[in-house]
C-alpha cells in the first residue's frame, strides 16, 4: 500500500470472522504488536509521516471453531510528494537566438513534463521530449513570442503533481539595417562624407565614425555599422570610394613680369585631364573665365598680383 507524505493509507482485509485485530510491526516483521482500536476488516492510517516508510501491517481474523488466521503482512510505502524550491523565470531573446527554462525541485522520484500555452495560459500542450528539469529551444522564432511555458512535477502515487509558475517568452525581432552614405559613396579626397544607419534605435561605427556626423574622407575603406533595437543587432557595410583630386599647374606665356601695356597668357594644365576651370585672383573668383587659359594685360597696379586656376575633372 502507498501513501503520500501527510496524506492517508487505508488497508482492506477481505475476510470474515469473529474478531479482528491489525498488527504492525516496524522492523520487517520480527516482531508484532497489536494496533489499539484496530478491530474491523478496515484500517485507516492518518497523516503518514516519512519514519513510517516500510513498516508492515497484518490482521489477525478469529473464528469460533477455527482459531485465528493470519493475514499475509502488507508493506506501507510512503511517497515524498513534489516541492518546487527554485520556479522557472520569464525569458526575453533574439528572434534565431536559443531560449532555455530550468525549475529545481525535491521529491523522489521526480518525473517532468514541460507544456507550452499559446493562448495565454488557458489551455496548455505537453512538449514532447522535454522531459527534464531543463527545457531549450534551440532556435527561437517570432511565432515563440508570447508564448507560456511551464513544468508538470509528478512522483510515485498516489502523491499528485504539482505545476510551476507559467513563464512568457518574449522574442524580439532582429532589426534590418542598411547604411547610408552622403552626399556618395564615391568622393574626391577630402570630400566631407556623412554616414547613415537606419532600420535600427541605436547605432554604432566602426573606423571612428559617428553616426550622422561629416568626416574628411582621405582613404577608400569599408565602413560597418552594427544597428541595435530591444537588445537585437544586425550589421550592414558600405565601402566609400576617395578619388585623388587633380593637379593642377599654371604657366605664362611671356613669364610672370610685364612692362607696363604688356600682356601675358596664363594656361592651366590639369592630371587628370579637367572638364573645367575656374580662375581666381587674389582669392576672388574672375567671373567668366572658366577656360584652360586666360590673357592677362598690364594696364594698371590692379592688374598685378596672383592668379590660380581651379580643376574640376570627370569626376568632380
Amino acid at each position: 500500500t502507498a501513501a503520500c507524505l501527510g496524506g492517508d493509507a487505508v488497508m482492506v482485509a477481505t475476510a470474515t470472522g469473529s474478531s479482528y485485530q491489525w498488527q504492525l510491526s516496524t522492523n520487517n516483521g520480527s516482531t508484532w504488536t497489536n494496533i489499539p482500536g484496530a478491530i474491523s476488516t478496515t484500517l485507516n492510517i492518518t497523516s503518514v509521516t516519512s519514519s513510517q516508510n516500510g513498516y508492515q501491517y497484518r490482521i489477525l481474523v478469529g473464528d469460533c471453531g477455527i482459531g485465528t488466521i493470519t493475514s499475509n503482512a502488507a508493506i506501507l510505502t510512503v511517497n515524498v510528494p513534489a516541492a518546487i524550491t527554485t520556479q522557472p523565470s520569464a525569458v526575453t531573446v533574439c528572434e534565431g537566438a536559443s531560449a532555455g527554462f530550468s525549475v529545481t525541485a525535491t521529491g523522489t522520484p521526480l518525473n517532468y513534463q514541460w507544456q507550452q500555452s499559446s493562448d495565454g495560459g488557458s489551455t496548455w500542450t505537453n512538449i514532447t521530449g522535454a522531459a527534464s528539469r531543463t527545457y531549450n529551444i534551440a532556435a527561437t522564432t517570432s511565432g515563440d513570442n508570447n508564448k507560456r511555458f511551464r513544468v508538470r512535477i509528478s512522483t510515485a502515487a498516489p502523491c499528485s503533481p504539482v505545476f510551476s509558475n507559467a513563464v512568457t517568452l518574449t522574442v524580439n525581432t532582429n532589426p534590418n539595417v542598411t547604411a547610408i552614405a552622403s552626399p556618395s559613396n564615391q568622393v574626391c579626397n577630402g570630400t566631407a562624407v556623412t554616414l547613415t544607419g537606419s532600420g535600427a534605435g541605436s547605432y554604432s561605427w566602426d573606423n571612428g565614425v559617428s553616426n550622422g556626423i561629416a568626416f574628411n574622407a582621405t582613404t577608400s575603406a569599408v565602413y560597418t555599422v552594427t544597428g541595435t533595437d530591444n537588445g537585437c543587432t544586425d550589421t550592414a557595410s558600405i565601402s566609400i570610394t576617395v578619388l585623388p583630386n587633380p593637379t593642377v599647374t599654371v604657366t605664362a606665356s611671356i613669364g610672370a613680369a610685364l612692362l607696363q601695356g604688356g600682356s601675358t597668357v596664363l594656361t592651366a594644365q590639369s592630371n587628370p585631364a579637367a572638364s573645367s576651370f575656374k580662375w581666381y585672383k587674389d582669392g576672388t573668383i574672375m567671373s567668366g573665365m572658366n577656360g584652360s587659359s586666360i590673357t592677362v594685360t598690364y594696364n594698371s597696379a590692379a592688374d598685378l598680383g596672383s592668379y590660380t586656376a581651379e580643376a574640376t575633372d570627370a569626376n568632380g
